[in-house]
């Protein structure tokens, strides 16, 4: 009974939504009885042929299969119906006339018909086929199906139990489809990390960016009492050596058992960690600990000091075997626009230094870097995130990998509204009118 009035009150909160992301091709809905999952046989299939596939162009190294998809799925649709589901292999699916339950497999159409918005191909993109007494997923790869399932569930909320007839196609428009959370500000719990994954894995996001090192900013005369401002470091190090960037709260970091088990339980729905580690601007972790190695202003590296570029490796070297995807984040934002050679010397080594190390290729946050010497590598993807540091569309032409992470629509701050830092101040809460409409602003 419990489970029916979460179903309920779930739908009423959604009933005037469409699935979100909105699919992007909807055919003959509403040409017939709509398919009640009460009626319905409570079997999911998916055909064994189709169950062991794994998604390798995404970012994880840890891609479930399909068939570990379909086992999540299971659990969802029982959490969220109250009945009890249960799963089974089969060679091949049924026609859809013949059929009662939900059916699980290969995308069997013209697959240029489910690519990115530029046309590549993706193993994200799905076809829905509801009739009065079955629904079909096929997906181009693990996650499309994935994606399907979170859309069935979606229009099983707002139908309240029940799903419109017809056929949907649908494919996402851009591979990173992601959120951040700063967890260098204030400490997270793994629980909490884990339902954010969940959360936003049911609105079919990608990408999980854990900014998981930072502190408040200097900027508003504390830079006399750095020492006293708070810092963060979100991970707890095995190397005993490195523990003096915790500055004694070991209490308030994850594990490499918790992080692994942070990874896992994302990766499994769709969702990959991107972690960051700042430097050589957010630095304080670093600078209390090494005072030697800051500027004068003490949040920012000294990137000329002989063990400045070795430390940020060492902390490096420790975490990169813990992190489960193709890419990472070094932060490298708000450095001292004088400095910018050194500013860029330190991102082209670190690129080199973490490829050579893990195979990893790296993420920077926009940051103005005047130099008439040298340039960012373009092997380096590059995180605009506000006019001023970063032009999005000069990036582009200038052949960078863009992720477009504008504040003007894109930030939230729920206890700092950051002034009087222009042109924020954020918004407290998710506005969303304000992210979908780019905040407003013509040609955004």
């Amino acid at each position: 009974m419990r489970k029916g009035v979460t179903l309920l009150c779930a739908a009423a909160f959604t009933s005037a939504l469409q699935t979100l992301p909105p699919v992007n091709e909807v055919s003959n809905e509403g040409g017939s009885s709509p398919l009640s999952i009460g009626s319905v046989t409570k079997t999911i299939y998916i055909e064994k042929g189709f169950a062991s596939t794994r998604d390798t162009d995404g970012l994880t190294l840890i891609p479930p299969s399909a068939d570990e998809f379909a086992s999540l799925f299971q659990q969802d649709i029982t959490d969220l119906t109250g009945f009890n589901w249960t799963l089974e292999r089969v060679d091949s699916l049924p026609s859809t006339a013949d059929a009662s339950g939900i059916f699980l497999g290969a995308f069997t159409g013209n697959d240029s018909t489910l690519t990115y918005e530029n046309g590549d191909p993706t193993s994200e993109g799905y076809q829905l086929d509801v009739s009065s007494t079955a629904a079909f997923i096929r997906g181009t790869g693990a996650r499309g199906m994935w994606w399907g399932t979170r859309s069935l569930l979606q229009l099983a909320l707002i139908g309240n139990g029940t799903l419109p007839t017809g056929s949907r196609i649908d494919a996402p428009a851009y591979p990173t489809r992601g959120f951040m959370l700063d967890a260098g500000r204030k400490w997270y719990a793994p629980e909490f990390l884990k339902e954010m994954c969940s959360f936003a894995s049911f609105f079919k996001m990608s990408e999980f960016h854990y900014h998981l090192s930072d502190n408040y900013p200097l900027n508003r005369g504390r830079n006399e009492t750095w020492q006293d401002v708070y810092s963060h470091f979100s991970l707890r190090p095995e190397d005993e050596s490195l523990l003096g960037i915790l500055h004694g709260r070991e209490n308030e970091t994850l594990s490499r058992d918790d992080f692994a088990d942070l990874q896992s339980h994302c990766a499994a729905r769709g969702v990959t960690v991107i972690p960051e580690i700042e430097a050589p601007g957010h630095c304080l972790y670093l600078t209390k600990w090494k005072p030697e190695l800051s500027l004068a202003k003490r949040d920012l590296l000294n990137l000329t000091h002989p063990e400045t570029i070795p430390t940020v490796k060492r902390i490096w070297s420790e975490f990169l075997p813990w992190f489960e995807t193709k890419e990472v984040h070094i932060g490298a934002d708000e450095y001292d626009a004088t400095l910018a050679d050194d500013y860029i010397t330190f991102v082209n080594e670190m690129a080199s230094f973490v490829n050579a190390t893990a195979g990893k290729q790296i993420r920077i946050w926009g940051t103005n870097e005047p130099s008439e010497n040298l340039t960012i590598s373009k092997d380096v993807i590059v995180q605009h995130w506000q006019y001023g540091e970063s032009d999005p569309l000069k990036l582009v032409a200038d052949g960078y990998t863009m992720i477009n992470t504008e504040d003007w629509w894109a930030y939230m701050g729920m206890k700092n509204d950051h002034m009087p830092i222009l042109p924020a101040k954020y918004p407290q809460f998710f506005n969303e009118s304000r992210i979908f409409n780019f905040a407003g602003v013509d040609g955004w």
